[in-house]
């Protein structure tokens, strides 16, 4: 299936950056690469590249290819709700 554009997170710090890949792994996810980063979620068909700006603080995630079963707005959904999330817990303990 063909991927699902991309999109920018503003205000991401390196340790959301690594939260966010250490949750995609434990979900299954093996990644690739050292900034940029290459995702392949094969459970659920869908393979992503992020790239991330340490100078802007800004992520960007381009969903390349998504299984059959997988509609775009569930990815990004996911995505969002992942990337806020964790951004909110590192904002605390970051300013902590």
């Amino acid at each position: 299936m063909p991927g699902c554009g991309t999109r920018q997170f503003e205000n991401i710090s390196q340790n959301t950056i690594d939260a966010i890949l250490d949750s995609l792994r434990s979900k299954g996810a093996t990644t690739e690469g050292n900034n940029p980063w290459t995702v392949d979620m094969p459970n659920f068909g869908v393979k992503m590249l992020g790239e991330w700006n340490a100078d802007t603080k800004v992520l960007s995630i381009t969903v390349q290819e998504t299984g059959w079963f997988v509609p775009c707005q569930a990815v990004w959904s996911n995505i969002d709700g992942l990337i806020t999330a964790l951004n909110a817990r590192n904002a605390k303990t970051e300013t902590a």
